[in-house]
């Protein structure tokens, strides 16, 4: 029997998990150089990034984290805020990044706007999160603080202390065990309406 000429699509969707998994596997001595808000130069390979990744994402989790939950992000271009990038929606949330430009007001407005759980902060951006949260007392979030600060936010946790000791690797995917039940309004509406499924448009881990 002839075998049939496969498909020219991916097998797997090019997701950021896959684009994270390659760089780890095919250049894992490979620097990433940032800066940090103190202006020092960090550098580290992508295979001590993708441990860190996966730390972060047990940290998120033993948080309470869940998937489709909000995680802001209020800092600068560091190593932490890529570690977020990948960490937050490979595990299945959502990762919300905001203008540390805006007025006081604005800042508190978006936090709630986009009903954040947890907001990372740099640093040397402690006091401009606090004059948000001043705004907006009554607003219930957790904080993270990245790096060093003088400065600190009531009951706020630490970068380094929060993802100390979690595992180096990360078991749960969320797109195996959410994915189809997520999926699975969109296919009954599909099938009542006999037509192909408009999903919504969002990144994808």
């Amino acid at each position: 029997m002839e075998t049939p000429f496969p498909g020219l699509m991916m097998a797997e969707p090019l997701t950021i998990t896959r684009l994270m998994r390659a760089a780890i596997k095919n250049h894992p001595r490979r620097e990433i150089v940032s800066k940090a808000g103190s202006g020092e130069l960090q550098r580290y390979t992508y295979a001590e990034f993708g441990k860190r990744v996966a730390q972060l994402a047990n940290a998120l989790r033993a948080l309470g984290v869940k998937p489709g939950d909000r995680v802001a992000s209020f800092g600068w271009n560091t190593r932490e805020h890529l570690e977020l990038y990948y960490a937050v929606p490979c595990m299945g949330a959502v990762l919300h990044t905001t203008n540390v430009r805006l007025f006081a007001d604005q800042v508190a407005y978006v936090f709630d706007h986009a009903g954040d759980s947890w907001v990372f902060v740099d640093a040397d951006l402690v006091p401009a999160v606090q004059k948000a949260i001043d705004a907006a007392p009554k607003a219930k979030r957790g904080y993270v603080i990245i790096g060093k600060s003088e400065a600190t936010l009531t009951g706020a946790r630490h970068y380094e202390e929060l993802i100390a000791g979690q595992p180096e690797t990360y078991l749960r995917d969320h797109r195996q065990s959410e994915g189809r039940r997520l999926l699975a309004p969109f296919d009954a509406a599909a099938r009542a309406a006999r037509r192909p499924p408009r999903l919504p448009q969002h990144l994808t881990a």
